[in-house]
């Protein structure tokens, strides 16, 4: 973020649909969240495992 504030933006703000506490390696403040999970694994709509269920509609909690 500091490249774009370095290149002239008056603003940057971080947005996630997804925020997995446990799952986060640095500490940045995220003003928009859409879904605060668990220690769950999730796929489908860009999320894969080993390329598997990326290409899902929907998001899915795997059991």
């Amino acid at each position: 973020m500091t490249e774009l504030r370095d290149r002239g933006a008056k603003s940057v703000e971080a947005v996630s649909l997804l925020r997995k506490k446990s799952a986060r390696e640095k500490k940045i403040e995220v003003k928009y969240v859409g879904f605060d999970l668990e220690d769950e694994f999730v796929l489908g709509y860009g999320l894969d495992y080993d390329g598997l269920g990326r290409n899902y509609k929907d998001i899915y909690k795997a059991l």
